[in-house]
């Protein structure tokens, strides 16, 4: 579940409000600000409720969570946090969800027939998933497609 996305760190540190063109830098900046956002945030449940898609230039399809209060305030703290780096701040209400799929070339009566599968059925998910602490990803594209690989993460308090 992405919380906040920075963008291309390595080709645009001229985001950042430092004055080092470091990489290395950035990324320990950003460490402490994510650490600083999480240190008062305690553990939290959260239960996917919802299945939807949009399509812009893809075929999205995601899974949606309940938003409760501790995720909206992780996700306020981010988003005030990595502003004071120069990172733009969120315009959009925060809507939690995971990305389930994803498709460029899905059109015509595939699209349609998928539309109607996700509005039509009858999702049901009562599990609750235990959301402990958060991770920073590094989002590589590649022809193949995105690889991930976390850089950090940071525990929340225990409740």
């Amino acid at each position: 579940m992405t919380l906040k996305f920075l963008g291309n760190i390595n080709s645009d540190l001229r985001v950042a409000k430092i004055k080092s063109k470091d990489t290395r830098e950035l990324l320990k900046r950003i460490n402490a600000a994510i650490e600083k956002c999480v240190e008062n945030v305690y553990q939290f449940d959260i239960i996917f409720n919802k299945i939807g898609y949009f399509s812009k230039e893809q075929f999205i399809v995601w899974l949606g969570a309940n938003t409760n209060h501790n995720l909206l305030r992780l996700v306020q703290n981010l988003d005030d946090n990595l502003a004071v780096l120069g990172f733009e701040k969120e315009k959009r209400k925060y809507n939690s969800h995971i990305t389930l799929g994803r498709g460029r070339h899905i059109g015509g009566n595939r699209q349609e027939e998928l539309k109607y599968t996700i509005l039509n059925h009858k999702f049901q998910l009562t599990e609750k998933f235990s959301v402990r602490g958060i991770s920073l990803i590094d989002s590589t594209l590649t022809s193949s497609g995105p690889i991930y690989k976390t850089l950090n993460t940071y525990k929340m308090l225990k409740s």
